[in-house]
């Protein structure tokens, strides 16, 4: 008697392959969504920091403004860094330590046909999960959206109208009408 109940016992004590599947399965599961919200988080984090930029560099606008009584024109170019393109040696660097070069975008500060001016973010070169998380926050950023060739002869009115996607190129801000 004693040897059929201890057989049983090992029995139950004994993970069936069925058993063992589901568990598998459900920690595949539980792992894939863990990548899902990593890489989500991600994408945020970087979102997070593109606006805080873009802000910033309206900040630094706004302060050369104070300084030289006109807005400037700063772009990113890759060989050399930060370039004004009128006749000023002074870069953003001097007000700010802003750094995002390597991160797959850049922030800047235009002045358009109208004499306004904008800080804009060229984020065409972000991945797709980035530009979505900046197309759900840019109604609540006050971010408009664009073409980065199209700058120049944009009016505020023109840029006030247009909703940021993630098709655009550019993330922009007015900084002053």
């Amino acid at each position: 008697m004693s040897g059929s109940a201890s057989k049983r016992s090992a029995k139950k004590r004994a993970f069936t392959l069925v058993e063992l599947l589901i568990v598998i399965i459900i920690i595949g599961i539980l792992a894939g969504m863990m990548l899902l919200s990593a890489a989500n988080a991600s994408d945020s984090a970087k979102a997070a920091r593109i606006i805080a930029d873009i802000k910033t560099m309206r900040s630094v606008a706004v302060l050369y403004k104070a300084d030289h009584g006109d807005w400037p024109v700063w772009v990113y170019d890759e060989s050399i860094g930060y370039d004004a393109l009128y006749s000023t040696d002074v870069l953003p660097d001097k007000y700010s330590d802003l750094t995002t070069e390597g991160d797959g975008y850049w922030v800047g500060s235009m002045k358009g046909k109208d004499g306004a001016a904008y800080s804009v973010g060229y984020v065409a070169d972000l991945g797709v999960g980035v530009k979505k998380v900046l197309e759900r926050r840019a109604s609540e950023a006050s971010l408009y959206g664009g073409m980065l060739s199209d700058m120049k002869t944009k009016t505020a009115e023109s840029i006030a109208s247009s909703n940021y996607k993630a098709e655009h190129d550019v993330l922009i801000t007015i900084v002053s009408k």
